[in-house]
């Protein structure tokens, strides 16, 4: 280091000199190389490197090079001057915050990687630690990954993925510092400093995958989510909401939800999925799996609330819908068995009125009642919400009933009583088919 930014060095937990960039001279790499008693990567060793960067500054870069200028053979010496040093793998979300707001980072140094000899007349091996200021701003991003390649390039998919809210959800308890904060919804955030002790109340809990989000491409697709891949970056571009990250720092590392991130230079977290090759449990015999989807009529698609839900009932069990679940939410069901399907529960639509819900165009306010067979398993019932812009006047309905006597003279005195049954069967209206009206009746619905 150039003597600034670094405030302990450790090799299993024992400090060792530092010497500065800056300072001229011979250097002393015995306090490395003492620590391993032989080169055989048969007898590999390791050693704890600990390294506390200052208030402001992380660590950048880890590099081990031999001290020897010459390379001689047959040891090939990792040389800085030759270009070949060895650098050290480590990943920043593994080091942890101290009660100064400093960062400690501890990394494991194998023997096999760099170590030629057994300690005697060895040059020995500078640590070369390289660091650098927590930018102003610092900017977190959240990534789906490659869901929608594992579930076909889905269409609907990726038209729900556009909707931030719909996919993830914002960690609790998280702290920006200086002006700063969640500039795109759920997905993009900024943290920034007026003095370099305000990094110590920065605060940032990883995303959550919606509920939602795992059901549909577990159901649809069987793609399971693992968790976040965090990478980190030197720098970052923003231009307007887009940002732009280059210069990798460390090696990238794993990280769940709800966790705790280190947050000292920009960081990408992309969720990473994997096809699930669990079996499907098999429906027990004379049950088989159902689907029930949903449909809105008469509402442009942009004025459909990201929220907006229903809860649908088959039978006794009752599911509630929203976003993808609207492609398809699983029911089992006994074959030969009448079920009524009837939807118990829709969040409104603002500036839109409901009209009915429908199943092949049946009106199904007092449900449907349906009876499954073997040949239905997989089956989907779409369920269609229909509305109309708020103030539209509806045009009723026209039912005509008539009534044909063939085979016979019809008396003139021949009539019919007919009666219209209201949902709870008690008549609703009654009314007389006969010559009069030529046995036709036209009713207003």
């Amino acid at each position: 280091n150039n003597g600034t930014g670094v405030t302990a060095v450790t090799l299993n937990g024992a400090a060792v000199t530092q010497q500065d960039s800056n300072t001229t001279g011979a250097a002393n790499g015995t306090a490395l190389s003492s620590y391993y008693t032989s080169a055989d990567n048969r007898n590999e060793q390791s050693v704890e490197l600990a390294i506390t960067a200052e208030k402001g500054y992380y660590v950048s870069r880890i590099v081990v090079a031999c001290i020897d200028p010459h390379g001689r053979s047959p040891y090939s010496c990792q040389t800085w001057s030759a270009g070949n040093a060895y650098d050290v793998p480590f990943s920043l979300a593994q080091s942890v915050k101290q009660n100064d707001g400093t960062f400690k980072l501890s990394t494991q140094l194998s023997s096999k990687n760099f170590c030629h000899s057994s300690n005697g007349s060895n040059y020995g091996y500078y640590i070369l630690i390289q660091v650098a200021p927590i930018p102003q701003p610092v900017y977190v991003e959240y990534d789906y990954g490659n869901v929608l390649t594992l579930c076909g390039n889905n269409a609907k998919l990726a038209e729900a993925l556009n909707n931030s809210a719909w996919w993830t959800t914002v960690g609790i308890g998280n702290a920006y510092g200086t002006g700063a904060g969640n500039f795109v919804p759920n997905t993009k955030f900024e943290y920034n400093y007026s003095a370099v002790s305000d990094i110590q109340s920065w605060k940032h809990t990883t995303n959550r995958v919606t509920t939602y989000m795992k059901s549909v491409v577990a159901d649809e697709w069987n793609v399971k989510f693992l968790g976040w891949e965090v990478t980190y970056y030197a720098k970052c571009t923003r231009n307007g909401n887009e940002l732009t990250f280059s210069e990798q720092v460390g090696t990238s590392s794993n990280i769940g939800e709800g966790k705790n991130l280190n947050v000292y230079t920009h960081a990408k977290l992309v969720a990473k999925w994997k096809i699930d090759t669990t079996p499907t449990p098999t429906p027990e015999p004379g049950k088989i799996k159902i689907k029930i989807g949903k449909s809105v009529e008469g509402v442009a698609i942009n004025d459909i609330p990201a929220n907006y839900s229903i809860r649908v009932k088959v039978g006794d069990e009752e599911k509630t819908m929203s976003g993808m679940d609207f492609m398809g939410t699983e029911f089992e069901v006994e074959v030969g068995k009448e079920y009524t399907i009837s939807e118990t529960y829709r969040s409104g639509i603002p500036n839109y009125d409901f009209v009915k819900a429908t199943i092949w165009e049946r009106n199904i306010a007092n449900g449907f009642k349906i009876t499954f067979d073997e040949d239905d398993d997989g089956r989907t019932i779409i369920i269609t919400n229909k509305y109309v812009k708020h103030g539209t006047v509806i045009k009723p309905g026209k039912l005509t009933i008539k009534k044909i006597v063939e085979g016979v003279d019809v008396p003139d005195n021949y009539e019919v009583t007919v009666n219209v049954y209201n949902a709870d069967k008690t008549v609703d209206l009654t009314f007389k088919l006969n010559k009069a009206n030529s046995f036709s009746h036209t009713l207003e619905l």
